[in-house]
């Protein structure tokens, strides 16, 4: 292997054993802890970074525990199966773009950034 090679491997493996104390100036929350993080904002506004199922970087706002257009009464779970690492988000509908909002299904684990209460949260 060339020079540059072991040097990028080596520069993989610092950054993989880093942990939210080594990273200075980071606010960051690890990923098993986010769902809990995503339930403790009460039906704030979120703004999460994800990647979809093709593997593009889609950007969602929107907020949790909304009951609008839903039939019956029942309050909308953060998700029904817990084998399974999805959230369902209420996307805000965007003006002058024609889309609209609705639910949506977000992938926990392909989240890479959140932004809630003002602060930037990187996901580990």
């Amino acid at each position: 292997m060339t020079a540059a090679v072991v040097a990028l491997n080596r520069t993989a493996e610092v950054i993989n054993e880093m942990t939210p104390v080594d990273v200075p100036n980071k606010n960051v929350i690890y990923r098993e802890r986010l769902e809990k993080f995503l339930e403790s904002l009460n039906g704030k506004f979120v703004s999460m970074d994800f990647f979809t199922k093709s593997n593009r970087l889609r950007t969602i706002n929107g907020r949790f525990r909304v009951r609008r257009y839903v039939k019956g009464t029942q309050v909308i779970p953060m998700r029904k199966r817990y084998d399974l690492s999805y959230v369902v988000i209420y996307e805000v509908p965007k003006p002058n773009t024609g889309v609209e909002g609705g639910y949506r299904n977000v992938n926990l684990a392909t989240v890479v950034a959140v932004r809630a209460n003002g602060i930037e949260y990187d996901i580990v």
